[in-house]
């Protein structure tokens, strides 16, 4: 049997091409045994941005994930903050473990401190990712207060080739806000690039969601 036959396969699930470059090499440092299977369809996260989750954007993510199941992937990872809610109804559709990128991080953040910051460079994040950050507590049996916080322009500076401008208005929302907030979460994938440093400079437990996430692929799907 090849190599190819053996390797647990992972199929993300990508609303913008931004985010498969991070995701591709948290893989690659973190469960390198994977074959990835890249889904990607860059007309969803311009939809949610503007009108929200509707009954189509819901239609089409049930159709990605029912083609990542084809494919023959072991786990299903969703790589989309502004679309975390979708998650409950793709682990109904699917067979295999489907993993929502920031449900890992959520959880460590709740593990260290009771005052949340959530930090996003997308607005349609915010809102899914507090809510998730709620839910997870909830779960968990904990009571939490959970802040938003909006990294204007950075996002932008991400997609027009600046990744250090992305990380500087990063660092400076996450600095700003230190002194009232237990832990930081940074809400999205994209964002996974500045978790190192701003953990390193920052005086609170800053978590970003692709570490996390891919361990707890690795944990489902197993390294073959």
């Amino acid at each position: 049997m090849s190599e190819r036959d053996t390797r647990p396969r992972v199929a993300l699930l990508h609303t913008t091409p931004v985010s498969t470059g991070p995701m591709t090499a948290g893989f690659a440092e973190w469960f390198p045994e994977a074959e990835l299977v890249h889904i990607i369809d860059d007309s969803l996260l311009p939809e949610v941005r503007s009108q929200g989750i509707t009954p189509a954007v819901r239609k089409r993510l049930t159709l990605y994930a029912l083609a990542a199941e084809a494919t023959g992937a072991g786990s299903l990872l969703n790589c989309c903050s502004s679309i975390s809610e979708t998650a409950a109804l793709l682990r109904q559709v699917v067979a295999m473990p489907v993993v929502q990128v920031d449900e890992p991080m959520a959880e460590a953040a709740v593990r260290v401190g009771q005052r949340i910051g959530v930090f996003a460079t997308l607005e349609s994040t915010m809102e899914p990712s507090t809510q998730l950050v709620r839910r997870v507590a909830g779960e968990m049996g904990k009571d939490v207060s959970v802040k938003a916080y909006f990294c204007a322009g950075a996002f932008d500076r991400l997609q027009a080739g600046d990744p250090q401008g992305h990380d500087d208005l990063l660092a400076q929302a996450v600095g700003r806000a230190a002194g009232e907030i237990d832990a930081a979460v940074l809400a999205q994938a994209s964002m996974a690039r500045a978790e190192a440093s701003l953990a390193r400079e920052m005086p609170i437990p800053v978590f970003g969601s692709l570490r996390l996430a891919v361990l707890r692929v690795r944990e489902l799907v197993g390294a073959g």
